[in-house]
């Protein structure tokens, strides 16, 4: 399978854990979790080797459940509109690459909408504007929330002091690649 676009994860009541799946080869992954209101990957991380992938639209809109950490490559990426969109529970840190990320649209961009309905913490939002406002057409303005740590001072030689404390925003994992399951993917013979 290369394409995942709202395959029979969609279900309301689906929660499995996907990480062993072998996901080197899919480019298309729009609306995979749509509707999936109770996935939250079965309680674990979300890995997938996604490299190849090029299309995030609408993954996991109105996954209401979904609070996992994510660790994407998100380099080949060009469309992440509404990624998030309805994904209430949604509040972790994300360390993506935005660099190909395009307006295909003059009046949108194709982050629009990619966080709203989710409860980001202020300083996670803090955290997610400072790694992807690189994106020119950033829809956000979250710069106001928590402020980042202010530089070592004479006081705190080893530590900035920061403006507000920030400690509810956890660190990114850096995207580390998956290895393919030998033997294939659990569950993709009930999707076919």
């Amino acid at each position: 399978i290369a394409v995942f676009i709202g395959v029979a994860l969609n279900q309301a009541s689906f929660d499995e854990n996907l990480s062993p799946w072998d996901t080197s080869a899919v480019t298309r992954t729009r609306a995979m979790f749509q509707g999936a209101s109770q996935y939250d990957n079965g309680g674990a991380p979300l890995t997938f080797d996604t490299g190849s992938v090029t299309d995030m639209y609408l993954m996991f809109v109105n996954a209401q459940a979904f609070n996992q950490p994510i660790v994407f490559d998100t380099s080949r990426v060009t469309d992440m509109g509404s990624m998030f969109n309805g994904a209430a529970a949604f509040d972790q840190p994300l360390a993506f690459d935005v660099s190909r990320v395009v307006k295909l649209f003059p009046s949108s961009d194709d982050m629009f909408a990619m966080f709203d309905g989710t409860s980001l913490s202020d300083c996670n939002r803090r955290a997610i504007e400072d790694s992807l406002s690189v994106f020119p057409d950033w829809p956000y303005d979250w710069a106001s929330y928590c402020p980042a740590p202010t530089a070592p001072t004479s006081a705190s030689p080893t530590t900035g002091a920061a403006a507000a404390d920030c400690t509810d925003a956890p660190t990114a994992a850096p995207f580390q690649p998956v290895l393919a399951m030998a033997g294939g993917n659990p569950g993709l013979a009930n999707l076919t």
